[in-house]
Order: C-alpha cells, then sequence, then structure tokens
C-alpha cells in the first residue's frame, strides 16, 4: 500500500500500454477514506547508444562496390534498421574506397589498401573495414608491326624520294668531303616504328618500356644527340614513306626524350614509354607511331668528313624494337 502521497511504478514498457493500474489505502484502523487519485506516467528517455555496420568488413575489387547497411541501437533495447540516412558517412582514407554520401552506405573501391568506413549521428560512431585488393597486371611484347627509314643526300636528290622499308633503322649524319672536286656530301637519315596496340585499349597502363639494340655506331668527330618523339600526325605512313613524305609529320613536343649517342653495336636502349602508351589506350593519342631522330642535321663546317650516323635493328631481325608493356 501506499504510505506517502506519491507512489512510482516500475518501468513500464510499450507492451504496457492500455493497462489498468489499482491503487489501494489502508490504515491501521480498518477504515477507509477515499479521495480521488492522479497517475501520471512520464515517458523513459531513450537515446542512441551504438551503431553497427553490415557487413563488418569488406574484400572488393578496384571499382567493385558494397552497400553498407547502418542499424541504431538505442538505451530501450529497441534498434532501428536501415538507420542509413540518419547518419553522415565518410571514408578514412578516399583515395581507397569512397562512400556515398546522400544517406546511403555505398561504398566504391578505387585503389589497393585499406580503409575505415564511418557512420557518425548523435554522438555515436559505427565502423565497418574495406579493403581494396591490388589489380592484377598482365605483361605483354609487342613486336613492331612497320618500322621505316628515309634519307636524305645532298648529292644525290633521289634518295629524298626512296622509301627504305626494311634494313637498320638509321638516324644522325654522314659528313664526306671530296678535296679534288670541292663537293661536301651530307647524308641524314630518320627512322619510324609503329606497333599495334588495340589490345591495350581501355587498360591502365603499368609500365611500358620500348628496348632498341644498336646495329652500329658512328665513328666520326661530331656525334650528335637523338631523340624520341611521339608522332601526332602521319597516321597513313605505312610502310612505303620518303624524306620528303615526312616532311609535314609532327609529334608531341610532351613526349620528347634526349639520348646521347651509342658509342658501341649491341648498345641497348630500354625507354620508358609508359605515359606515351597509356595515352594510345586511353584515345587520348591517335596511335601514329614513333620517330627516331637527331637535333639537327646541320652540317658542323664545309671541308669535313665525319662518320656520325648510327643504326638500330629494324623488325627484320630477332633484335628489332620491342615494346614491353605492364597493364591491368
Amino acid at each position: 500500500g501506499a504510505t506517502t502521497s506519491s507512489y512510482t511504478t516500475p518501468t513500464t514498457a510499450t507492451t504496457d500500454s492500455g493497462r489498468w493500474y489499482r491503487a489501494v489505502a489502508t490504515n491501521t484502523v480498518s477504515s477507509v477514506n477515499s479521495a480521488a487519485a492522479t497517475l501520471t506516467v512520464t515517458a523513459a528517455s531513450v537515446s542512441l547508444t551504438s551503431i553497427s555496420l553490415a557487413p563488418a568488413s569488406s574484400i572488393l575489387n578496384i571499382g567493385q562496390t558494397v552497400d553498407l547497411t547502418a542499424t541504431g541501437n538505442f538505451s530501450n533495447g529497441t534498434s532501428t534498421t536501415p538507420y542509413d540516412s540518419s547518419v553522415t558517412w565518410s571514408s578514412a582514407n578516399s583515395a581507397v574506397a569512397t562512400v556515398a554520401t546522400n544517406g546511403s552506405g555505398l561504398v566504391t573501391a578505387v585503389t589497393a589498401g585499406t580503409t575505415t568506413i564511418s557512420a557518425y549521428a548523435a554522438g555515436v560512431t559505427g565502423t565497418a573495414t574495406v579493403t581494396v585488393n591490388a589489380a592484377s597486371s598482365t605483361t605483354v611484347t609487342l613486336w613492331a608491326t612497320i618500322d621505316n627509314m628515309v634519307m636524305y643526300s645532298s648529292v644525290t636528290p633521289g634518295t629524298q624520294t626512296t622509301a627504305y622499308p626494311t634494313g637498320e633503322l638509321a638516324v644522325g649524319s654522314n659528313w664526306s668531303y671530296n678535296s679534288f672536286q670541292g663537293i661536301q656530301n651530307v647524308l641524314s637519315a630518320q627512322s619510324f616504328v609503329k606497333f599495334n596496340v588495340a589490345s591495350l585499349a581501355g587498360k591502365t597502363i603499368d609500365s611500358a618500356t620500348l628496348t632498341l639494340t644498336t646495329q652500329y655506331a658512328g665513328i666520326g668527330f661530331y656525334p650528335r644527340n637523338w631523340y624520341i618523339g611521339t608522332l601526332a600526325s602521319g597516321s597513313s605512313w605505312g610502310g612505303a614513306i620518303t624524306w620528303n613524305g615526312v616532311s609535314s609529320f609532327t609529334y608531341y613536343i610532351a613526349s620528347q626524350q634526349f639520348f646521347f649517342a651509342p658509342t658501341a653495336g649491341g648498345q641497348v636502349y630500354n625507354i620508358g614509354l609508359a605515359s606515351t602508351v597509356q595515352n594510345w589506350a586511353n584515345g587520348s593519342w591517335v596511335n601514329n607511331g614513333l620517330i627516331l631522330e637527331t637535333t639537327n642535321y646541320l652540317s658542323p663546317g664545309l671541308s669535313v668528313t665525319s662518320w656520325d650516323m648510327f643504326g638500330f635493328y629494324s623488325s627484320e631481325t630477332s633484335w628489332g624494337p620491342a615494346l614491353t608493356v605492364t597493364y591491368h
């Protein structure tokens, strides 16, 4: 029985809704004075105690997604699922995986690594771990499908209009002076190489290396640096171009790489071309091939003899141009 003017019932729950409570007053002399009684029901305070995410851990490949579901757990023993729209989502490392900020827990794998995805509300945070696997890579070696040398001669005009689709890939110039006739001859060469990279379309290029092997080196006194460039024009050059035919060819300045002239036959150049091949793979650049040439072809002066031209093995040999590409 109640011995004070107020009495608190045991904690009630939602399931107690509609129940009746009876108050009985007694005294020591067995008489009852009736009076009105008021029953006040006060809702218990309910707070968010934890947030759980499912799945708690995920392993994804690059580009894959997983939809995390948040559950809000409350102090009265109840829970709400999904609780996604009530939380703020974030990724500890968005370079590894991102999470949508539109009220859903959609996670997208970006690159290899591990990150923590968090869901926050009312001072409470729930987390899940996302691991992104490194992409598996494939390595292929491509051989030149077309290579071509073009030549210029100051005393043999027909050289400029002659195609040299086979033989070595010559670069540079030879100067020869005939002291009896007083004639200075300049013989210069450029070379072009093309690979079929259609199989790389849409791929991410991890590395690309062009291998060129020197067939012979110059033996003159005025060796010139040489460079390789990626052609921006000249897609129809095929295998029968001439010196005069390449006069309008252009190349991407950003692709230009310079090298010292070789000093001996059999010297190998391994040239990084990852940027060029990536541009070919994603379609930013049309694959017009590569140009090999020296920095200039001007004679070092009159009355000079100097054999500075050098050559690489062409595709007709097993030492011809090779492009080794690793991609995923």
